[in-house]
């Protein structure tokens, strides 16, 4: 009867014994998942931290974005004028904005005409719409240094204006600065033809001249014709 109780309790033992090891290893693996699962694992902590990082990139990102945002919203034109046609009727903004060593000239103008455009600044600033000669009172194209049509300082590239009667048209000059056309007291003028910019091949002759060439008025306007819009130079 011994030697059989002692069979029978041999795999009694190794079953209690099993058991014991099967729930110590579950306690274990148990014990395991939870600090794999545990937020201060240094796994974790690594994607926290590259998170971390990520946010703190995108903030500088964004802060950049920003930036360069911010410095062209706050950029000023140094000076500008207001457009209006003969009738009063606003038509947009010319803007001349310092840039470097030349002027940036930038046109936002609605309501005219398709096509080419003479585009100038003139000597006078007053904007009267006279009925037969509308705008005349702006005088003759800024020229302080003297000279033919296309030399004149006042001489800009024409305006393109679409089919819908829009134009926008931004270029840089180092003919004259913001300052001088401020203090010289002038005036922007759209003119209602395109500007030749006194290119008359020899071989071609007004009927107003005696000579081929360019005529005086070519020289003096490129004739661009009759002045359609005008906006004195103001501060920005």
């Amino acid at each position: 009867m011994k030697h059989y109780t002692y069979k029978m309790l041999t795999p009694l033992l190794g079953a209690v014994l099993l058991a014991g090891c099967g729930e110590n290893g579950e306690n274990q693996e148990t014990a395991n998942n939870a600090a794999n699962n545990s937020p201060d694992n240094n796994t974790t902590g690594t994607i926290q931290s590259q998170n971390n990082n990520d946010e703190n990139n995108n903030e500088d990102n964004t802060n950049e974005i920003n930036g360069n945002n911010e410095v062209d919203e706050e950029s000023e034109a140094a000076a500008q004028a207001e457009m209006n046609n003969t009738d009063g009727e606003f038509l947009g903004t010319i803007l001349f904005y310092e840039d470097e060593d030349r002027l940036r000239v930038e046109a936002d103008v609605e309501n005219l005409e398709e096509g080419y455009h003479g585009f100038h600044i003139h000597e006078e600033a007053i904007c009267e719409p006279d009925e037969d000669e509308p705008f005349s009172s702006a005088g003759g194209h800024y020229n302080p240094d003297g000279g033919n049509h296309a030399e004149h300082a006042g001489d800009m590239p024409s305006l393109y204006v679409n089919e819908d009667g829009t134009a926008k048209m931004s270029f840089k000059t180092d003919k004259f600065t913001a300052d001088q056309i401020l203090e010289d007291e002038t005036v922007v003028i759209i003119h209602e033809d395109p500007d030749n910019f006194g290119h008359i091949p020899e071989r071609y002759q007004s009927e107003e001249s005696d000579e081929p060439g360019p005529d005086e008025e070519t020289l003096d306007t490129g004739d661009s014709g009759a002045r359609s819009a005008c906006g004195v130079v103001e501060e920005g």
